[in-house]
């Protein structure tokens, strides 16, 4: 079987460690291709030593139209059974590319729509419209909690037999191996109360917001 998996690029993000993971475990029984829209990025390397195929698929500036194109052409060429994305915008060109194909469309949503689709005119109604059409196509999509799911249903009418949550997976058997490793690049104070994220620094995962909480609730 020939399976592509989709997303924006290889960066240090949840989204793509699933995908990685994924494709660690069906590269071994089936022929996997992965393609992105950027080139590169933290997980490259690791992809490397797998048997895989890669394709990035921005050449210069790049459109939504040249990406689409662009990724069904990689499509046909693989002969590809099953595709796989993550994250909203490489699930509408999977999608897209695949409207006339019949292929199975698998659309993973890792991040709430509510949040990132209200910012701007253009994603509440544009976007969020051509997101509604792509999982109208999707055979099934994969949110990672059951709020998501519910969120999907509710603002898409989409039938609740296409939609079937996943959490992120957790490697118990890493964890483990870490919890003896001993801390000693930073000297913890006992007489202060610490909190800890655990997470890239960045605005969508809105620390600022996080402190306010803790601060309202007379924590810190």
């Amino acid at each position: 079987m020939n399976l592509v998996f989709f997303t924006n690029n290889l960066g240090s993000g949840g989204a793509e460690k699933v995908m990685l993971t994924l494709v660690n475990y069906f590269c071994r029984i089936h022929k996997v291709t992965v393609v992105t829209i950027d080139s590169g990025g933290y997980y490259y390397e690791m992809l490397r030593d797998l048997p895989i195929e890669y394709h990035h698929i921005k050449k210069g500036k790049g459109n939504t139209l040249s990406y689409i194109l662009s990724f069904n052409k990689i499509l046909r060429q693989s002969q590809t059974d099953i595709v796989f994305s993550f994250l909203w915008f490489p699930n509408i060109i999977n999608a897209f590319a695949n409207l006339f194909s019949n292929r199975k469309v698998i659309l993973s949503e890792r991040s709430n729509h509510r949040i990132y689709l209200s910012e701007t005119f253009k994603k509440r109604f544009i976007w969020k419209n051509l997101l509604r059409l792509a999982y109208f196509r999707a055979n099934k999509i994969v949110p990672n909690s059951s709020r998501m799911a519910n969120y999907i249903q509710q603002d898409f009418n989409c039938k609740l037999k296409k939609i079937r949550f996943i959490h992120n997976g957790i490697d118990f058997e890493e964890l483990e191996r870490l919890q003896s490793e001993p801390v000693d690049d930073y000297v913890f104070d006992s007489h202060y109360k610490y909190i800890a994220a655990v997470g890239r620094l960045f605005t969508p995962k809105n620390y600022f917001y996080l402190l306010e909480v803790f601060k309202g609730a007379s924590i810190i």
